[in-house]
């Protein structure tokens, strides 16, 4: 699917409800594969089909077609948050505690004006995040697309604050959508799709 295409997706994409980081975040089920949900794109729609360029923690330009090659985890948040970024980041903890090396782990900037790589670096120390997480930061318009295409809605409601849905996403090694979860069992049922890849051959 070209990136032209991929726009016109995530255009028509409704999202799931917006949670504001400054409040505590409400109970909810996991949602079901994104594959079989009437909103989702096809089944051969890849992340990594998208063309923009983001930082990572390092300050190195890369596109997300550089993740392929293992299943990732995946969450948008941004470093400032305060409550439900931090809880989702101890959730892909628990989950790499329990997958480790089948997967990655990746977080994608909601606040890239603010969030350049110097700051996801200090903010991958102080979670002491391991060697394998990927922190990226991109344009704003690159960060629309993306949220849309994850179903991942949000909106800035004061200089400080965004609200965001808390969504975990499971990527296969190729970039296509394989589950999405929601906070409350979403550790145990992440780690339950990422143990049933294989251990990537080192």
């Amino acid at each position: 699917m070209g990136t032209s295409s991929l726009r016109i997706v995530a255009a028509a994409i409704a999202g799931a409800a917006l949670t504001a980081c400054g409040r505590s975040p409400d109970s909810a089920s996991a949602a079901p594969p994104a594959a079989s949900s009437s909103a989702a794109p096809p089944s051969s729609f890849s992340v990594y089909d998208l063309g923009a360029t983001w930082r990572d923690q390092t300050g190195a330009a890369r596109q997300l077609a550089s993740l392929k090659g293992k299943p990732r985890l995946l969450s948008l948040v941004y470093t400032s948050c305060t409550s439900i970024c931090p809880m989702t980041v101890a959730a892909m903890q628990e989950v790499e505690a329990k997958a480790g090396d089948r997967a990655g782990y990746v977080l994608v900037s909601l606040d890239p004006e603010r969030d350049s790589p110097a700051r996801l670096a200090d903010y991958a120390r102080q979670h002491q995040l391991s060697n394998r997480w990927t922190l990226f930061s991109g344009a704003e318009n690159d960060v629309r697309e993306l949220a849309a295409l994850l179903h991942v809605q949000y909106r800035r409601v004061s200089p400080d604050e965004i609200d965001h849905s808390a969504t975990l996403t499971i990527l296969d090694a190729d970039g296509r959508i394989v589950a999405q979860f929601d906070k409350a069992d979403a550790v145990d049922r992440a780690a339950e799709v990422l143990l049933r890849f294989p251990v990537p051959a080192r």
